[in-house]
């Protein structure tokens, strides 16, 4: 994982994950290694369909939810 604006992981619920959001870090599914989505990338329909097809309940991030003008 790379530098980060906090040094803890935080949870994210799986209902933050939705089509257009993007993160200011690397998502994480709940082990804290294996990424869900990298950091500044869009959420497609695909992302939410694994969710609720592998009933993800929530994840692990070390940033936020970037609003539409905030880079990453």
């Amino acid at each position: 994982m790379g530098e980060s604006e906090a040094s803890e992981l935080h949870t994210l619920p799986a209902s933050a994950i939705a089509v257009g959001a993007r993160f200011s870090d690397d998502v994480y599914f709940n082990d804290g290694e294996n990424m869900f989505i990298a950091a500044g990338k869009e959420v497609k329909p695909y992302h939410e369909e694994a969710l609720a097809r592998w009933k993800v309940s929530a994840l692990l991030t070390r940033g936020h939810r970037l609003e539409s003008d905030e880079e990453s």
